[in-house]
């Protein structure tokens, strides 16, 4: 994102969804976004504001049952949801009539037992092997949907995710 490969004023609007808050250098993507805009362009964007509900469980569990680090990195995605922080780098990237809005979505995710297995199975598989996983797989199972109990509604849990929407224009 920091060397997109289009000349300057290509677009009209650029649409970055959930993908700015894993970019080391988030200034220069900005930066290099503003370039390939043109004058009078739209930027859209959108990255969590706070964690997930299911994410932050996992990440709890792993933090009890497995190691710090995991958890931490579960975490990452929502480590860029602070509102005063992005308008500052979306400001110093030089775009103007900045607008940001909170934006909720409803989150549904089977209660089963297979449900909750499968989804810490996919999560921790970037970070563990399957050894490490199955080792601490039924604490994990237990402590993750022990938390979710809250959010259980029938046969799912249901719960809600909140982003930040921005939208800036190149002047």
């Amino acid at each position: 994102m920091c060397a997109l490969p289009f000349p300057d004023g290509s677009f009209d609007v650029v649409l970055c969804q959930q993908s700015l808050q894993y970019v080391p250098d988030k200034l220069a993507a900005l930066c290099d976004i503003k370039r390939v805009l043109v004058s009078g362009g739209r930027l859209i964007l959108t990255v969590w504001s706070t964690p997930h509900l299911h994410n932050a469980a996992l990440a709890n569990a792993f933090r009890h049952h497995v190691n710090s680090e995991v958890a931490t990195r579960l975490l990452a995605p929502f480590a860029w949801g602070d509102a005063e922080t992005i308008r500052k780098f979306v400001n110093d990237a030089a775009f103007r009539a900045i607008e940001m809005a909170v934006i909720e979505s409803t989150t549904r995710m089977s209660s089963s037992a297979d449900s909750v297995r499968s989804y810490i199975k996919g999560m921790a598989s970037r970070y563990l092997s399957a050894r490490e996983i199955e080792e601490a797989r039924i604490a994990l199972e237990h402590e993750v949907s022990a938390t979710l109990q809250t959010y259980r509604v029938g046969d799912e849990f249901v719960m809600t995710s909140k982003a930040h929407l921005v939208q800036a224009r190149v002047a």
